[in-house]
């Protein structure tokens, strides 16, 4: 096909048009610009679309790059019109679902007038931090906060609750045990040391991080665990935190 048969195609309306709006000293700028694009959407399906629904920009190119453009061209009407026939979905995007959505959350059953102890779901109860009680004890009955490992070195708390609400976060220990056999406490109800996997009472099952697994090897059945977040480099690999109240021991974890 020449280049003679393609303007053939194209009406004359769209040529007259094109010399009547565009000045001869700018259409040698339109037509780098359209060459320059060319390239950048080296891909061909992108700059076919670009065609097949601009004009001008159709008939620049199909004049300066004939054969390449003419290419580019069908293979962009072909997308249109597969996508006439099968138009996109039209469900709503999900929402997307927040980091403390994902994480295991708790929330205050009771916390002591001075901030200094507070009671979660499963009766845990957890001592705070002196430098950290003014913080907690401000916080809303309706707030929930997520359980991590404290990573500073000079602290004697080992642990860490982040409020997903205001983002403060305050040092804490475990106190007291969750209640045995309460409605909301969580136990090893099966293990498997040698694939590092843990189920506990609801079912849930986890895979324990080999960095881990010369601490896992010491649970037993019946185990009450809580469940935080790993907040370490690993966190990608393994999210949660399950803690081991018997053992006194902390293991990452992934859900399976």
């Amino acid at each position: 096909m020449t280049v003679g048969n393609i303007q053939d195609s194209f009406s004359l309306s769209e040529s007259k048009d094109l010399e009547n709006r565009v000045v001869p000293d700018k259409l040698s700028k339109i037509k780098d610009a359209a060459f320059k694009a060319f390239l950048l959407l080296s891909s061909g399906t992108a700059f076919g679309l670009s065609l097949a629904k601009t004009p001008r920009l159709r008939l620049i190119c199909l004049l300066e790059l004939p054969a390449v453009s003419y290419i580019a061209l069908k293979v962009g009407q072909a997308f249109v019109k597969a996508l006439k026939k099968n138009p996109p979905s039209q469900k709503p995007a999900p929402s997307p679902v927040s980091s403390a959505q994902k994480m295991r959350t708790y929330q205050m059953v009771q916390i002591s007038d001075c901030g200094d102890l507070f009671e979660i779901e499963d009766g845990s109860v957890w001592k705070v931090n002196p430098t950290d009680k003014d913080k907690v004890v401000t916080w809303n009955s309706s707030d929930r906060f997520f359980i991590t490992q404290n990573h500073s070195i000079s602290s004697g708390f080992s642990y860490k609750i982040i409020n997903t609400n205001t983002l403060l976060a305050a040092e804490i220990d475990l106190e007291e045990s969750p209640i045995e056999n309460g409605p909301h406490t969580l136990s090893v109800s099966k293990l498997d040391f040698e694939k590092r996997e843990v189920v506990l009472k609801d079912s849930s099952r986890w895979k324990i991080s080999s960095y881990d697994d010369h601490l896992f090897q010491d649970w037993q059945f019946n185990d009450l665990v809580i469940i935080g977040q790993n907040t370490a480099a690993d966190s990608h690999e393994s999210e949660a935190l399950l803690i081991n109240v018997d053992t006194g021991h902390k293991v990452r974890a992934s859900r399976r």
